[in-house]
């Protein structure tokens, strides 16, 4: 049996999510977190590459930053495992540590204008 820290959790549920860098100047994005609600507890794996630690966190302390490999121009795949029962369940997650330029109906990857 797998234990967690929270007592309330019956298993791990596995969230996929594709999205598609088209362009970015800088080629692939370096630096980029994921923020998420009990980061401890999880499994974060960008591209099939295990994510690094937790680096700090994000407007509270239940809420920590992963660093996460490089994101690509083309297709990514972001995997997270994350507790999941009556009282843990997936909360909102933040990809961040980058600039969007947006023009229209067209949005690039730009260099972090401010903090996270």
């Amino acid at each position: 049996m797998v234990s967690f820290s929270n007592a309330f959790c019956l298993f791990k549920k596995l969230l996929i999510f594709f999205f598609t860098c088209v362009y970015s100047r800088y080629g692939s994005l370096e630096g980029a977190e994921l923020a998420l609600e009990n980061a401890s507890d999880c499994t974060v794996r960008l591209n099939n590459v295990s994510a690094g630690g937790i680096t700090g966190w994000y407007a509270d302390h239940c809420i920590g930053k992963v660093a996460l490999p490089d994101i690509r121009v083309g297709e990514n795949l972001l995997e997270v495992s994350t507790p999941y029962g009556r009282r843990a369940n997936p909360e909102a997650m933040y990809l961040g540590s980058f600039g969007v330029s947006v023009q229209g109906v067209f949005c690039a990857i730009t260099k972090q204008p401010g903090g996270f």
